[in-house]
C-alpha cells in the first residue's frame, strides 16, 4: 500500500492514484490509510 503511495506521488483516487492502481475505491483506501495510522509525508 505505501509503495503504490510512493508510486503514485501520493494521489489516492482518480485513474493515476493509488486506489486505481491497487485495485480498490478510494473509499476502502482510505479507510486502511486510517486504520493503519498511515499519514501522507
Amino acid at each position: 500500500m505505501i509503495a503504490a503511495l510512493e508510486q503514485t506521488n501520493w494521489i489516492v483516487s482518480g485513474e493515476r492514484g493509488a486506489a486505481h492502481l491497487l485495485g480498490m475505491s478510494h473509499k476502502a483506501l482510505r479507510y486502511r490509510m486510517s486504520k493503519y495510522g498511515i499519514q501522507r509525508p
